[in-house]
């Protein structure tokens, strides 16, 4: 986690009400590109994708904080009152999307997911290295599908 990230989660939290979800800008381990500010996720296709995914930093030296449609699991500040009412992450998701479940969830009962670039925390992203794994096809695919089943209406 990079130095004083959590205050600008605290801050974005308190200063909307309506904020049950904050979300730091995710960095790659040991380089400036960006794995995500938040996600955006398309209930008619069910493409879930971490936005501003691969872009140099520089490309968010102005950005200040944005309305996500789902936090990005690798690190999330989540009111207490949010769980109370939605409750925790689903673990029947068990591997993938639990994130992007819970997001969709928060935002039906009026919840805001916020997005807050001043917030920096690095990850490791393992995407890439497992993309042929049968385990990480076989949750990301049935996952993918439970979102759109549970979320996807007209």
């Amino acid at each position: 986690m990079e130095p004083d990230f959590l205050p600008p989660l605290i801050r974005a939290l308190e200063a909307v009400p309506a904020a049950g979800i904050a979300c730091p800008l995710v960095l790659g381990d040991g380089v400036d590109a960006v794995q995500s500010l938040g996600g955006v996720a398309s209930l008619w296709t069910g493409r879930c994708t971490r936005r501003f995914f691969g872009r140099p930093i520089e490309d968010l030296s102005k950005a200040r904080w944005a309305e996500a449609d789902f936090p990005i699991g690798a690190c999330m500040l989540v009111k207490r009152a949010l769980l109370e009412e939605v409750g925790p992450l689903n673990e029947a998701y068990f591997l993938y999307y639990e994130d992007v479940e819970l997001g969709f969830r928060a935002r039906h009962e009026a919840w805001l997911v916020l997005a807050i670039a001043q917030s920096r925390v690095r990850h490791r992203d393992t995407t890439n290295e497992r993309c042929g794994d049968p385990l990480v096809s076989f949750y990301g695919t049935r996952n993918q599908a439970w979102v759109i089943a549970e979320y996807g209406r007209f």
